[in-house]
Formats: C-alpha cells, structure tokens, sequence
C-alpha cells in the first residue's frame, strides 16, 4: 500500500506501508516510511531511514512521528533539484549597513580589490555545496549546512568577473513548538567558519570577513528568519476531523505531535419521510 502526492511544483511525498496495521485493544499502529523526493530528479538521499519507537501517549486521542530520516530527505530533494541557492546584490543589504557590496567596501577585508576593480557593484552567489542536515536532540533541533559563495564584480556593461569563491559551513540551533494549530519555531546561530576556496585577487585575511558575516546574521538575517518562523505554518488538516490541543515534542532521531480529536460536522441533506 503506497500513498503519494506532490507538496508543491518542487517536492513529492512518498507514504508506504513498512507493515501490516497492528490492533491491540484500543489502539490502532500504522508504520509508514515517509520520504521526499524531487520531483525532476527522484533521487534516492545518501543516508538511510532509522527505525524509531513512538512512545505511548494515553493521555491524547492519536500521536504521529516524524523521523529525522523524513525531514533530511526533504532538505535533499530541494537540494538535488538545484533549489538551495540564491543571488544577493547590494540592494538586498540594508541602506544603513557599515559593509556594502561594492568593491570599495570590501577594500576594508580585502585590500587589492578596489586597486583592481574600482567603484563596482559585485555579486554573491550563494548555494549549498550539500544538503543541509537536521539532528533532533531532546528539546532542541541542531542544523548544519556547507555552502559556497562565489563572489563577482559587475562591470560597466553587466560582465561579471569572478573575485574569489568562499567555503562556509554553519550550525544552528533552535526549538520547535505548536500554538493555536500552528507549528512554530525560533533560531540561534551557534557557529560560522568562512574558508577562502580560491581566489582571483590573490589571498587575504579571512577573520574581520568572518565578524562581519556573523554580526550581519545575527543582527540581520536571524531576526528575519525568527520572525518567519514565529509566524508558524498551520498544521495539516484531515477532512473530517479537527485537532485538539496538539503538543509537540522533540526526542533523539524523531518528534512527537499528540492531539485529540473532534468530528466536523459536514452539511447533508437528509429526505424527510
């Protein structure tokens, strides 16, 4: 028995059976190995499903668990599709930013650079040099990503040079929640390490680029993206049925969303005999 569907025009979602339905007593087991793939690509992720037991929970109706296996293999089918990167320019950065991209700016981390290429705008791209893998922990959620950053001049007629490419590795941490139906999270970078991989301009001193990177995120790119995730996403609905106060909670290798349940009633018209 297999249940599929696309999630949207990148990803699809695979659902089969790993056994047959368990009864016992009042309760009704369903093992699914659940598992995303790109839809170009349908590309199997280069780690393995970890089985896991969901624990008892006698106080809510039903309990789901989603393995980190499931998450990451999202996070590889965006990946294998080409999806994880993005082009940042300087109208991207904040007007009262002390660090623009432009070569002049960049002079104060990389000293030949406005010697070579004067008064020029640049590019960044940015793009994972590998899926980005999640780890649930007991009450926290630990995330690291390998990215690369290619950085280029703009020249008067729209060329763009190639500068120096960067290796960047990231970790964070954050927690997970669930409030009034939504799943909601926050964020904290733990660590960042900027990496010169090659270089067109010759070398440079990569510490004062990496303050500056990590005091941007912090200051910049985290509040954007906690305030993101504080938003939340509306857990999935079933048709007939309603959440109850759904909890969620984070173990090693998997989470836990408990819930009752209500019956919606649906309008039917009923003949009168």
């Amino acid at each position: 028995f297999l249940v599929s569907y696309d999630v949207n025009e990148v990803l699809t979602v695979e659902l089969p059976l790993t056994s047959p339905p368990v009864i016992s007593g009042d309760d009704v087991n369903l093992g699914l190995k659940g598992e995303f793939y790109s839809i170009e690509t349908h590309q199997e992720p280069p780690f393995v499903a970890q089985p896991f037991v969901l624990p008892k929970e006698p106080n809510y109706m039903m309990s789901v668990g989603l393995s980190e296996f499931m998450l990451n293999s999202a996070s590889f089918g965006y990946f294998s599709a080409g999806n994880l990167q993005v082009l940042v320019n300087d109208s991207m950065i904040p007007p009262k930013s002390p660090v623009h991209l432009n070569t002049t700016s960049m002079g104060m981390f990389i000293p030949q650079l406005p010697k070579l290429y004067p008064d020029m705008l640049m590019n960044l791209q940015v793009y994972a040099t590998e899926a980005p893998m999640l780890s649930l922990q007991m009450d926290v959620v630990d995330v690291g990503a390998q990215l690369g950053a290619k950085a280029f001049a703009i020249e008067p007629n729209g060329t763009q040079v190639p500068l120096f490419t960067l290796s960047v590795e990231t970790r964070l941490s954050g927690k997970m929640w669930i409030v009034d139906e939504k799943l909601k999270a926050n964020a904290m970078l733990d660590n960042i390490t900027l990496t010169l991989a090659s270089s067109e301009v010759g070398t440079f001193k990569m510490d004062a680029l990496e303050n500056v990177v990590k005091m941007g995120i912090n200051l910049m790119g985290l509040p954007k993206l906690n305030a993101l995730l504080g938003d939340g996403i509306f857990l999935p609905q079933m048709k007939q049925a309603q959440l109850v106060n759904p909890v969620l909670k984070l173990e090693k290798g998997f989470l836990v969303v408990s819930s009752d349940t209500k019956i919606v009633q649906t309008n039917r018209n009923f003949n009168t005999l």
